[in-house]
């Protein structure tokens, strides 16, 4: 975690990493301000074997300040298991090519 009272701030490679699109940003400062899963915005969530059946969540999960990757990484890990095994082991293009383009990486300003 950053020292000194600083916060970290949004890496924009994060996109691509966790397979985040920028939600929202600062109308001054353009930084953003939440990141969504495009697996949980595109997909639904894998299926646990041998957890207890509950009924599937609909909800997107976001990212805001801080911004913390390995709480990324787990939600990946723990509620898209398989998928982003495949995902990870993509190259940059095919990772960009994974979504379809109404729900494109976006790390840029609207």
């Amino acid at each position: 975690m950053a020292s000194g009272g600083r916060t970290r701030k949004f890496r924009p490679h994060w996109a691509l990493l966790y397979a985040l699109a920028v939600a929202e940003r600062d109308p001054e400062s353009g930084q953003p301000t939440k990141a969504v899963c495009l697996m949980c915005r595109v997909f639904t969530r894998d299926e646990t074997e041998g957890a207890r059946r509950r009924k599937p969540r609909t909800k997107v999960q976001c990212f805001s300040p801080p911004w913390r990757p390995d709480n990324m990484r787990r939600h990946l890990e723990q509620q898209h298991a398989l998928r982003w095994a495949e995902y990870k082991e993509l190259s940059d293009e095919d990772k960009r090519a994974y979504f379809p383009p109404n729900v494109a990486i976006s790390t840029r300003p609207r």
